[in-house]
């Protein structure tokens, strides 16, 4: 499955409300949470801002795991890098969304690694289908968000 990254928000962002699209210096205007340091989405986080011309940003709140990301996210007006399958995921919770802003970022892609040769026990198999299934559903839903969300100005200018 390919992946790629989005600006997530509440859904009651204010940038969310204007009728003109996001601008880069927009986005600093608000604080982040960045992901923990090591992290491959911390990389994302900084390579994207810098490609959108963003040196300088405040960081509110950095490091923990997901739950404590999101639940800051929903309750403030930070902004932050999430995998665009975990904010599709989350929307039927109606309170994160992802930023209509073109990213400029790696495509990440995800999926299962196994030994063709390895004799597995039946819930192994079937673990493997329920991925598959849930990769391929994820990846629907994200083209349709795709081909629905206006991305904003695609050039990613200032």
């Amino acid at each position: 499955m390919q992946a790629r990254n989005v600006i997530a928000a509440r859904c009651d962002h204010p940038l969310l409300v204007q009728k003109k699209p996001i601008r880069a210096t927009q986005l600093a205007e608000y604080p982040w949470i960045a992901p923990p340091e090591n992290s491959p989405l911390r990389s994302d986080l900084q390579t994207s801002l810098l490609a959108a011309g963003l040196q300088n940003i405040k960081i509110a709140y950095s490091g923990a795991g997901l739950a404590g990301q999101l639940n800051y996210l929903k309750n403030s007006d930070c902004l932050t890098v999430l995998p665009h399958g975990v904010v599709i995921e989350l929307r039927h919770q109606r309170e994160v969304t992802a930023l209509p802003f073109p990213l400029t970022a790696p495509v990440r892609s995800l999926g299962l690694l196994s030994k063709k040769k390895l004799l597995r026990a039946p819930v192994t198999s079937l673990l493997e289908k329920h991925f598959i299934s849930e990769f391929e559903l994820i990846s629907t839903l994200i083209r349709r968000d795709e081909s629905t969300v206006l991305w904003g100005n695609s050039s990613g200018t200032v």
